[in-house]
Formats: C-alpha cells, structure tokens, sequence
C-alpha cells in the first residue's frame, strides 16, 4: 500500500528522534549523519547536500561477448534493479525487478518532508527519514548478510519466518539466547492463518518498525520494502545491494568501502585463474593436453514432484554460477532449450525450470564434476544410485555440495563472501593458484566434497567479546598470482579410493604464490567517526 501521511505518524516520528548539536556543522558537505543523528536548523533556501557520500554503482568487465539480452556486453554498471536518485534533503530509491517498480522515498531527519510528497505529485510505496529510527523486521534470510556486514544487528528487532533455516550465530543468539536488550522477535507459525495473525499483531505493536519482503512479496503491506538482490544477473551485482540497506542508514560511504574491497578480490581470482589457464594451455605444447572442466550444477526437489533444478546457462550472466564458472575459465553444463518445464512463484517474474531423472542423465552423465546444491545428497544418492552411480562424477567422486559451512547457510552467508564462493569454484576445477602448488588438495570453504569431507559449521557468536554489535567481517582472500614454474595441470578429476562418507549433517608475489584464506575472523572493530567525519 502507498504511503500516507498522518499527523498523528508526524507527532510521533518528531518526538522519537534526536538530534545534533553544532557538531554537525563540521560534517555536513563531507559526510552523511549518521547513528540516527538528524538536521538542525535546516533551511530548505541553504540548498544543503545532506547526502555528499552517495551510493556508487560497480562496473564490471564481461566473461563473454553477448549478454542474458543478446547484446553485445560491454563494461557497465551492473546492478540491474537498484537505483538511488539523491537531491538535497531526499533520495529516492527504487527496485525495478518489481513491476511496477517500487519507490521508497528517504528524506533526512530534521529536514522537511519534501514537496514531491506533500503535493500528492508521486505515489511513494514508504516516505521514511533517515537515518531510519523504530527497527527492522527480516523475512528472508539472505537479507541477514547485508545488515551484519553493516554493523546493523542490533536494528534488528524481529525476524518473520522460520527461524530453523537462520545461520549467522550471532542472530540465531539474539533470537534464542539473549537477554531482553539484545532479543530478537521470531514471528512464525507453521499455520498459515495463524501467522498471518502473528504478522498483523507485530505490526500493530511496532508501527514505526519497516519490514524487509523478498522478491516473490512474501510480505505485503504497510512499510514494507522489497529487496531483490537475489534476483540479479551477476554475483558483482548482488552483493550491491548492500547499498540497499545502506541508504536508510545514510551508510553508503561504508557500503561502498566493503563492496569495493570484495570486488577487488573477486577479480584478483579471476585474474590468476586466467593466467594458471594460459600457462596449461601453453603445456599442450609439450604433449600435455588441455581439458576445460564441464560441471553439472544440480538440485533434486520431492516437492510437487518438481524433479532436477539444473544449470541454465545460455550465457555467462544468464545465472549466478554461470559467472562463476566462467569466472574459473569452467562450464557449467546449460539444460537444452525447450527440455523441462517450468513454473513461476509469488509475484516474481523469474522463471524456474526442472528436468527429469532421464533428461537429467543424458545432460550430466559426463560431467567432470557434480555440484549438487541441495542438503539432502545422501538421502537423494539412496533413491537414486542406478541413476546417479552412470555419472562420471560420481564414478570418480568429483562431486560437491554446498555444506561447507553447513545447513543452510549456502542460502544465507554465502551473499556475504561472494569471492570464497568463487575462490572454491575456482579451487575444485583446478585453476586457483592454490589448486595448482598443492596438487588440488586445498580444503574448500563452500564446496563440500561429499566422500571425503565432513559438513562444516559456523563458529559460535563471541558474545563476551562484543560481537554483536559489531559488523560481520568476511574471510580475508590473499590473492596473489602463481610461479609460472609451479603450474601443472590439475584440473582432470582424480579417482579417490576407498572413500568413506562422513554421516554427519553440512597483488603479485612470486615468492609466496599462492590464492588463499589468509585470514578468518567474524570481529572487526570498525569506528564510523571516519564517517561523520550483497533458488539454488
């Protein structure tokens, strides 16, 4: 529903906020406010910019040479739905994968509700001040990693959903385990109608709190705001939505620092993936030959009799894995145009298809490597090893799943590190530097070999240590490129014999040369005082 404005909602927004003293003075034309600080003596005639630190879009260059659209891609700003219009005292952002594209406008507290508002000259779907007082309500949980890189835990005051399929440690602690202060609200009943009833009674209870939809609108209503990072083409792309959550924060000087960071990390493994790619394409010379690695990316769902979810990829940007791989100079086997069916959810516009067991076996059988993204290989190995014991992969134990840091979080943490994924990728093909010194022996973060490695978890949150309340820091990639006399080709599946089956649930330096984990930590003392002064 469109916003409307109510002076009984203007009376209660005055007296909720605070406000700054002639502190601001020294930031304002420099920084945004941040911290819920607000104008003073705002002048609409000053023509103040009270958003001098602006979301800047990413550019990336292209795996190939037409895109999704059948366009000749060129280098451009890749975030496909997300935009942010700013003026002096307002910002508009807008999600164009919904249709019609919904607008949020967000001006900054302290300021007046702009004109565009007031005079009924456009229909806004929220007009909200920033920076945004009264909490978060999360509904998905890909929305998670955006808000614990930020640093914004603690706005988070309810989580609407299943709060099983939440990951991060820390919240899972503040919905089951913390004190009063910390509490995070779970809003969930398996029934339908009862948790409609939950739903309505929160919002009641928390008016000024905006909840967070995804993109198939699982939650509708008054102050509601749709993310679809999801939902675009590249990894670049969805990462970018940081910038999302940032603006009604006033954050985006941060969300650029951490989007730029992980950025340059991602091409860095491209780039040494490409050169160790070069240098074994150059051993064929010595009667070495080279092999691109075909991957078939796979999920099973019982659900409706759905089938197999498989790769789709007609282009390298068609899907996020399909840039992965070609992001590891792989290929991810694409389901062959008008094979399957497919189905639609929600009010999303993206189409999902599936296969059968049949088509599923002429399509992946000679795959080098199975990457199987669901949580259930084990129990799907059980219903159908005729099937699935004809795979290459399978015969030479080349196959992953995504339990690497365990259930479910493929689904959630995953958004926060986009550069592992691909470091991982890159690593079981064969064509990350670290694949190359250590003869493919590296242990994955994400890509879980089912045969040979055991489920991974998630460490603990430190609560002692103030963890919460501070943001989630990615594990740190040290990139760096290969000794050209270290590469060999590794990127053929190797047999493994006798493998057991763990039982239990998911910058240049020749010297060093190597593309790892450098580091991990999930603490990071960031001070904003720089500052006022991210289906298968």
């Amino acid at each position: 529903m469109m916003f409307q404005l109510t002076s009984a909602f203007l009376l209660a927004l005055s007296s909720s906020i605070d406000t700054v003293s002639a502190q601001q003075e020294t930031v304002i034309g420099v920084n945004n406010l941040i911290n819920g600080a607000c104008a003073v003596d705002y002048d609409p005639n000053d023509n103040v910019d009270y958003f001098p630190i602006k979301y800047r879009k990413p550019s990336i260059e292209s795996y190939g040479n037409i895109d999704i659209f059948g366009n000749k891609f060129v280098p451009h700003e890749s975030t496909d739905f997300l935009n942010i219009e700013y003026h002096d005292n307002y910002k508009i952002v807008t999600n164009s994968h919904q249709q019609p594209p919904k607008t949020y406008l967000l001006y900054q507290c302290g300021t007046e509700i702009p004109d565009i508002v007031t005079n009924g000259d456009f229909a806004f779907d929220l007009v909200v001040s920033v920076p945004h007082q009264g909490g978060l309500a999360l509904t998905q949980t890909p929305q998670i990693p955006y808000i614990e890189l930020l640093g914004l835990r603690e706005e988070v005051i309810a989580y609407v959903g299943d709060p099983q399929y939440v990951t991060s440690p820390c919240m899972s602690y503040m919905m089951t385990g913390a004190g009063d202060d910390d509490q995070i609200q779970v809003v969930y009943d398996s029934n339908i109608t009862i948790m409609e009833g939950l739903t309505d009674t929160f919002r009641t209870e928390h008016p000024n709190t905006i909840m967070v939809s995804g993109p198939t609108n699982n939650v509708v209503g008054d102050r509601v705001i749709v993310a679809s990072a999801t939902q675009e083409r590249t990894n670049v792309a969805t990462f970018d939505w940081i910038a999302f959550y940032a603006s009604f924060y006033n954050l985006e000087g941060e969300s650029n620092r951490i989007s730029t960071l992980m950025q340059e990390s991602y091409d860095c493994i491209s780039d040494v993936s490409t050169n160790i790619v070069k240098q074994q394409r150059n051993l064929e010379n010595v009667g070495e030959e080279y092999h691109t690695p075909t991957i078939f990316w796979a999920n099973f769902f019982t659900y409706d009799d759905l089938g197999w979810s498989v790769g789709d990829c007609p282009t390298w940007d068609a899907n996020f894995y399909c840039e992965y791989a070609a992001h590891c100079d792989a290929t991810i086997l694409s389901r062959p145009e008008g094979v399957g069916f497919n189905r639609t959810y929600g009010g999303s516009p993206t189409v999902y298809w599936y296969i059968s067991d049949e088509e599923a076996l002429e399509m992946g059988k000679n795959a080098d490597i199975f990457i199987y993204t669901g949580g259930d290989w084990d129990s799907v190995y059980k219903s159908h090893s005729s099937m699935l014991d004809q795979f290459q992969a399978v015969q030479n134990k080349q196959v992953f799943d995504t339990l690497g840091q365990g259930p479910s979080a493929w689904l959630e943490q995953r958004y926060a590190e986009y550069n592992t994924v691909g470091l991982d990728l890159c690593d079981i093909v064969g064509h990350s530097s670290m694949a190359t010194v250590n003869g493919g022996n590296n242990a994955n973060r994400w890509f879980r070999n089912v045969y040979t490695e055991p489920i991974g978890a998630l460490p603990v949150c430190d609560v002692a240590g103030g963890e919460i309340s501070q943001p989630y820091v990615p594990p740190k990639v040290n990139c760096v490129q290969p000794p050209e006399e270290g590469v060999k080709i590794v990127n053929r599946p190797k047999e493994i014999s006798s493998p057991s089956q763990e039982q239990v649930e998911d910058g240049d330096s020749a010297a060093s040369g190597f593309c790892n984990y450098f580091s991990y930590s999930n603490l990071m003392l960031v001070s904003f005082a720089g500052m006022v002064v991210s289906q298968m």
